[in-house]
């Protein structure tokens, strides 16, 4: 969550999704979420670190147990790699991740210009952040031969009646 501080440092109130604040002179600091999240975040980096779960079970794991956004939204896949990506988990925050010149389009900068700040509490060791890394980075996520995905379709159609790009998303 984001706190809306006042200029001589008092807090003001916690914004919500999509709010921004008002006053020029005040700041707007990153704060620790409620104990629920904090405790599902640890879990997402434990399941996929020490019991060695894929994303996507992890993600099963998650909605079984009606872990959801605020919005009621369900956590995908997309998103617990997400979260296992972002720095965010050991306190620190980056910016300047791209770039965008005047008539061009948006491009990655190089990992040795980002800006990092320490901002919040760590919620997972950088030992385990790092742990997290290294299996993504190694990729050894299932891949699926042509009769599981064959399998997968039939399953979705005969779910649904049909096979859109949303269901594909979704998995």
């Amino acid at each position: 969550p984001r706190h809306l501080m006042s200029t001589d440092g008092s807090p003001v109130r916690i914004l919500e999704r999509g709010q921004h604040r008002a006053v020029q002179t005040e700041r707007v600091v990153l704060v620790q979420g409620p104990e629920n999240e904090l405790d599902a975040i640890r879990r997402i980096f434990r399941w996929f670190t020490v019991d060695r779960l894929s994303v996507r079970e992890i993600a099963r794991r998650l909605a079984a147990g009606g872990v959801q956004f605020d919005d009621g939204r369900p956590l995908l896949s997309r998103h617990i790699s997400g979260m296992l990506r972002n720095e965010i988990y050991v306190g620190q925050y980056s910016w300047n991740k791209t770039c965008q010149r005047l008539r061009r389009g948006t491009r990655r900068n190089a990992r040795r210009a980002w800006l990092t700040r320490p901002m919040v509490e760590p919620n997972v060791s950088r030992r385990q952040f790092a742990a997290a890394q290294r299996r993504l980075s190694m990729g050894n996520e299932p891949t699926y031969s042509d009769a599981d995905l064959l399998s997968l379709l039939r399953e979705l159609h005969a779910t649904h009646g049909e096979v859109t790009f949303a269901d594909l998303r979704a998995l």
